[in-house]
């Protein structure tokens, strides 16, 4: 299971991103006018670089988010599946609530 606590104080949603030779994700403020949240680029070594955010506990608590996107991608591909087979034990079922219980699992799953 994920921590996610340590990501307390990242940046809300949405995040809006924009790809030129790099990949910036922002949002708008206010007044409409676009902040950067990170900016995540190539450096010339062929590794990668992270800036932005307001503060130090938000930056930190998005870089975290950030490295942690594959763990959030496997969770989600589990309880996909998890949910699948829930499916398949809930249509073999003999009751009256079959039909709105799969419903529901297959909206979920979407």
């Amino acid at each position: 299971m994920i921590d996610i606590d340590k990501y307390k104080g990242h940046t809300e949603a949405p995040w809006l991103e924009l790809e030129v030779d790099k990949v910036v994700a922002y949002q708008f403020d206010e007044n409409d006018n676009p902040k950067m949240i990170c900016n995540v680029f190539r450096d010339g070594d062929g590794g990668s670089a992270y800036e932005g955010g307001w503060g130090d506990n938000e930056v930190e608590a998005n870089q975290k988010l950030i490295a942690d996107a594959p763990l959030f991608l496997a969770e989600v591909k589990r309880l996909r599946e998890g949910i699948k087979q829930l499916i398949v034990r809930v249509e073999g079922m003999l009751t009256g609530y079959r039909k709105p219980i799969v419903k529901a699992l297959k909206e979920m799953i979407e």
